[in-house]
């Protein structure tokens, strides 16, 4: 729904996909105070990515990065664009899940999702 708003105020999808990749990169920039002398933003923001980057996991960024410059680069060639973003924003939605589930010590179980499921019958 938010990019969704931020589409109808005429916004392209690369314009807000380069936006997402340089506030995630600033972040990553911030998780290192001696490193945040490299961010190109007000001095009043600079404070707030160095708090923010302290909430958030290196793990989680790094792999944010990664979806994202992969978007910038397959959005030219996506003919479904507005489809194609959403598609990314729900990648970055479940990324915590899926870092979680990889970096597990149990290694992966598959959840029973219901106890009775039954098979769908079709009529011919």
């Amino acid at each position: 729904l938010l990019f969704d708003n931020i589409n109808q105020k005429g916004f392209e999808g690369d314009t807000f996909l380069e936006g997402f990749a340089e506030f995630i990169r600033n972040l990553m920039v911030s998780k290192d105070a001696k490193a945040a002398v490299l961010l190109d933003v007000a001095e009043d923001f600079k404070e707030k990515y160095l708090k923010t980057a302290r909430q958030v996991n290196a793990g989680w960024m790094i792999a944010a990065l990664n979806i994202l410059s992969e978007a910038n680069i397959g959005y030219k060639q996506s003919r479904n664009k507005k489809l194609f973003v959403e598609m990314t924003l729900i990648k970055l939605c479940y990324l915590q899940q899926a870092i979680e589930i990889a970096g597990g010590q149990e290694g992966l179980t598959k959840k029973k999702l219901m106890d009775d499921a039954k098979p769908v019958s079709f009529r011919r």
